[in-house]
């Protein structure tokens, strides 16, 4: 919905009220016996909402997994996640809540930490392959990817995310290049 001034005042698009983009629940538009229905109705149980929450959390494990995997393999933004979430699930009951983006870049915050602190198998056809280009600001990063020899995959296809391990993310301060100009 375009308008020619939107509700700051600019042009673009017009805010609308967050009812608005949530939606009615996809449930009450589904015929019994459609494939709507039947598709909801497999979500929900993959989702298992009612399932057993992790330690010290509320949010069951079902939920993290399909938050985890809207981001990481559908490529879903962190902040379109409760979005995307809404349109499946149709409007939330009082008992049931969905998370914030916040919350699901903690749980993939966590997911990275404990891959990164998983023990490898120990063997002695590693191969590591060192980044140490990525600067942001004063920050550099220096990345370690590994790889087993047994597992290449060449030539099927080129090195993936899938096929690698980060083995290490170490950052440094890099401090300022000396200005030629003097003061």
């Amino acid at each position: 919905m375009r308008s020619g001034r939107g509700a700051s005042g600019g042009g673009g698009l017009a805010r609308r009220a967050p009812a608005d983009r949530i939606g009615p629940s996809t449930s009450s538009r589904c015929r019994t016996g459609s494939s709507c229905a039947k598709k909801n109705a497999v979500i929900s149980d993959r989702w298992a909402t009612d399932g057993e929450p992790p330690a010290r959390g509320s949010t069951p494990v079902g939920i993290i997994e399909v938050c985890h995997r809207l981001v990481v393999q559908a490529g879903v933004s962190l902040r379109a996640v409760p979005r995307v979430l809404s349109i499946f699930c149709g409007l939330p009951d009082a008992a049931t809540s969905l998370p914030e983006a916040t919350s699901v870049r903690w749980w993939l915050q966590r997911l990275g930490l404990f891959a990164l602190c998983e023990a490898l198998e120990v063997a002695d056809d590693w191969v590591y392959l060192i980044d140490h280009s990525v600067q942001i600001g004063t920050v550099k990063v220096c990345v370690i990817l590994g790889l087993r020899l047994r597992d290449v995959p060449f030539p099927a296809h080129a090195l993936r995310h899938a096929d690698v391990c980060v083995l290490a993310v170490i950052p440094s301060n890099v401090p300022r290049a000396k200005s030629s100009i003097r003061s």
